[in-house]
């Protein structure tokens, strides 16, 4: 062989033959759990786990018959001001058991659980989705990749780690063609944040002769879950609604904290007219996001297709991969630590053959870190803020054309 396909093939041996064997990869990962551990325990960042008080606290006053979403019950149990319940109020028996322990040790249980999680999910996604094909980078992208959204969710103390092991436990079955099992958990996770049930549609995709029943079963087990969250109680339900509403129009959530487009074109429109003193509609930049999503989700429909009849043997987990980043585009709302859905999907292109020729300039663009927590860039570095939502894009354009490009 000779040539310039020749040297992408030498490349290609190159990139898979580094000195990274199974051994190294499985021993890593307690050492990394470890250092994690110790990493957040000595330097205090174990106590910044600003949404773990409300998980805990809502819990306490479940068990004090008090309603979930009542802000003054929870300030006066609450050491200090926190921000009130957000998801259904079924879910409070999720985090009850942290509740029965002192809220310190409560808080460190939490944590190691959630570490424990992301050695599973990092095994998982390096043994099964991406079939062992791994680097030495593997573990620095999963850390570092979209401005640390790993780092972010733990520090923050979300549950995005534990809505990801729910997720990625039902993509799990979806490609070991479970799809009993695939619905059960992708319903799992959408128990706390709704859009995610979007992902139900995959079975469709992917599914054999049962897809349609599947679906239509797991969409009724769904509706029934929102109908008897209402009629056990119609005032928590309309309490819930009224606090996740709340949640979504929180102001100055812009960002390195909500780096998604509607927020973008919020800082652009502001941009526009305090920087330069032209209006514009908000109107405009609606349109321009409805058409953008649009946009994203015609072309993906269409990658889907050809994905669907192709001859590729892994068209299945190229449809998976790509509706995750998908998914990240369209989204009105994906705070920092949601991005944790895309590492897979990220570092499974990069390591495609067709970017072989830029792989080592790839993988230190996902390294990228914006040492911030907070917004607060003055412009133009306010755009940087929203580096990974342009990184997701820049991922998706890479799975178009590694689908469209040979057909």
């Amino acid at each position: 062989m000779s040539g310039p396909c020749s040297n992408c093939y030498n490349m290609e041996n190159r990139r898979q033959d580094l000195p990274y064997g199974r051994l190294e990869s499985v021993a890593l990962i307690p050492v990394l759990l470890v250092l994690l551990w110790s990493f957040f325990m000595y330097s205090g960042l174990a106590d910044l786990q600003w949404d773990f008080p409300v998980y805990y606290y809502t819990a306490k006053m479940h068990s004090m018959g008090v309603g979930l979403y009542d802000s003054e019950t929870l300030l006066e149990i609450a050491p200090y001001p926190i921000n009130t319940y957000v998801y259904p109020p079924l879910t409070v028996y999720f985090f009850k058991p942290f509740s029965f322990f002192e809220y310190g040790l409560a808080q460190h249980v939490f944590l190691g659980v959630k570490l424990l999680l992301v050695g599973v999910l990092l095994s998982s996604w390096r043994d099964f989705f991406l079939k062992r094909d791994v680097d030495v980078f593997y573990y620095g992208a999963c850390l570092l990749a979209y401005n640390m959204t790993l780092i972010r969710d733990l520090i923050g103390g979300n549950i995005s780690v534990f809505e990801q092991a729910f997720l990625w436990s039902g993509f799990y079955f979806l490609l070991r063609g479970r799809h009993s099992l695939f619905s059960l958990f992708v319903l799992a996770a959408s128990s706390f944040k709704l859009n995610l049930i979007v992902f139900l549609g995959l079975v469709l995709l992917v599914g054999d002769n049962a897809r349609y029943r599947v679906f239509l079963r797991s969409a009724f087990v769904f509706s029934l879950y929102l109908v008897f969250s209402y009629l056990a109680s119609p005032s928590q339900f309309d309490s819930y609604v009224n606090s996740a509403n709340l949640s979504v129009s929180i102001p100055n959530e812009r960002g390195v904290l909500n780096p998604c487009m509607p927020e973008l074109l919020g800082d652009l429109s502001d941009i526009l007219r305090y920087e330069y003193g032209i209006f514009t509609p908000g109107i405009l930049w609606q349109i321009i996001y409805l058409l953008t999503s649009l946009t994203v989700l015609l072309l993906t429909l269409k990658a889907f297709m050809v994905l669907r009849s192709s001859s590729a043997s892994d068209w299945r987990r190229m449809i998976l991969f790509l509706s995750t980043v998908a998914f990240a585009l369209v989204m009105p709302r994906f705070k920092d630590y949601s991005y944790i859905l895309l590492l897979p999907a990220t570092y499974f292109i990069l390591r495609r053959p067709k970017y072989v020729r830029h792989y080592n300039f790839l993988v230190m663009a996902t390294y990228f870190v914006i040492p911030i927590f907070s917004s607060g860039l003055k412009y133009p570095f306010t755009l940087l803020e929203y580096y990974p939502l342009f990184m997701a894009y820049a991922v998706w354009v890479m799975y178009l054309k590694d689908v469209f490009s040979d057909r």
